[in-house]
């Protein structure tokens, strides 16, 4: 009887091993642990694929569609483009893709160099920011476009300072200068 205890309990822990070892195995193929990525990074998927689509679109619009990572980098990024169609990147290299109604812009975003990660540093060290930022408020839009013909990073921040007093911060980085454009934030 002893015997088949211990054979019983041998087997269980080796099926548990086996277990715990193809979560782990699936978890990091999939990407989990991985700290994001930068707009940049994901884009030249999102062009590769667009191209596919239509090789004249345009990108438009660049967008952080998940978890913020409090340095510029997402689990997944946006990418519109002028003909319709949209790209989702995600950090462990998967993609979705497929049509929008309309372009969240038509204006092209070309020319821009200013990273995302870079963009967040930027606005860190904006003293105003830099304020607003010591009260832990999460990401509430962080995106890029070309809507006044220059490319331009978006970045906005929210707390509630308590009983429904939402506090907002958000400042404009030209993307290709990395010159700040504009900040106004809750202090």
């Amino acid at each position: 009887m002893e015997d088949t205890k211990t054979k019983f309990i041998l087997v269980a822990l080796v099926v548990i091993v086996i277990v715990v070892a193809s979560i782990g195995f699936y978890l990091i193929k999939d990407g989990a642990g991985v700290d994001g990525i930068t707009a940049l990074e994901g884009r030249a998927q999102a062009d590769e694929i667009s191209k596919n689509w239509n090789p004249s679109a345009k990108l438009v619009h660049v967008m952080i569609m998940g978890e913020t990572f409090f340095d510029g980098r997402s689990d997944k990024w946006g990418y519109s483009y002028s003909d319709g169609f949209a790209v989702t990147v995600f950090e462990n290299g998967s993609y979705y893709s497929g049509e929008l109604e309309a372009p969240p812009s038509v204006i092209p975003v070309i020319n821009w160099s200013t990273d995302s990660d870079e963009a967040y540093q930027i606005a860190q060290n904006n003293s105003a920011i830099s304020r607003f930022l010591s009260h832990s408020p999460d990401v509430y839009g962080f995106f890029l476009s070309a809507t006044t013909g220059e490319p331009v990073w978006y970045i906005e921040w929210t707390y509630d300072a308590g009983h429904g007093d939402y506090k907002w911060a958000n400042i404009e980085i030209n993307a290709t200068t990395g010159e700040v454009l504009y900040v106004e934030a809750d202090n």
